[in-house]
């Protein structure tokens, strides 16, 4: 049981720090999170279920700009309410997504 993940990049959105409500959502099996980084730096995204269980935990250094974040959970099985933290210098943003059977 495993979360896919996999990321592209894009041009600068605006100026700041900002988290994007994942598309599509609800969703069956991938969506997207877009965030915005005002410069190059490491990002850390946790996945939680409703009951405060991680599901994943990914970390990396990602450029300035527009960044995406593709989650696949096909394989997992996971269904409902999941939160997502994405966490950028000191800053952390959390947003809800809802997964389909």
């Amino acid at each position: 049981m495993g979360v896919g993940i996999r990321f592209s990049t894009g041009v600068v959105a605006s100026a700041g720090f900002e988290v994007y409500q994942n598309t599509p959502n609800p969703f069956k099996g991938e969506t997207m999170i877009s965030f915005n980084l005002p410069e190059e730096g490491m990002v850390s995204l946790v996945i939680v279920d409703a009951l405060g269980r991680k599901v994943s935990v990914w970390q990396g250094n990602l450029p300035e700009g527009l960044n995406r974040k593709f989650i696949n959970l096909s394989s997992t099985g996971l269904s409902g309410i999941l939160y997502y933290t994405l966490t950028y210098k000191d800053t952390s943003i959390t947003k809800m997504m809802v997964a389909l059977d």
